[in-house]
């Protein structure tokens, strides 16, 4: 290539080549430590390879897996909101059903039934024995209660 020099003057003159070329050395003037180097980084390009294609297989059997169980766990979430949905319809007919029956119960008529026709009477004072459980909400009664009269 003919060398052509001449000179232009300004900051707006291009360079022909801003970063000059690398020399490269013929393969016979390396000294061995330097092919042993080359050797070595040409042998890790594939060992480098499969990793990296290993390493990406990694990668996207765990975002498969990530998505799946996302997927499954919205699935659940659907699932978990119908079985509240019925849970809380079956809670509402039970309440209406339990007023239904509430509001059909008359305590007075039973109380008339009791005290006119069976013969309940109200107990008087020192009729009624108190037993005080540490243990349970209530009593078992293994035996008769004897009379107070």
């Amino acid at each position: 290539m003919p060398d052509r020099n001449y000179y232009v003057e300004g900051n707006t003159v291009r360079k022909l080549s801003a970063v000059p070329s690398p020399k490269r050395m013929p393969a016979e003037e390396l000294n061995p430590k330097t092919k042993k180097k080359i050797e070595r980084v040409l042998a890790f390009d594939l060992k480098y390879t499969l990793v990296l294609v290993l390493a990406v297989g990694v990668t996207f059997w765990a975002c498969i897996s990530m998505i799946s169980v996302q997927a499954e766990i919205n699935a659940q979430n659907k699932r978990i909101a119908a079985l509240e949905a019925d849970y809380q319809a079956l809670i509402n007919d039970n309440d209406a059903v339990n007023a239904k029956i509430n509001s059909e119960v008359d305590l007075e008529s039973i109380k008339k039934i009791a005290m006119e026709e069976l013969g309940m009477i109200y107990p008087k004072e020192g009729q009624i024995i108190t037993y005080d459980s540490k243990k349970e909400q209530y009593v078992k009664q293994y035996q008769d209660v004897p009379d107070l009269d």
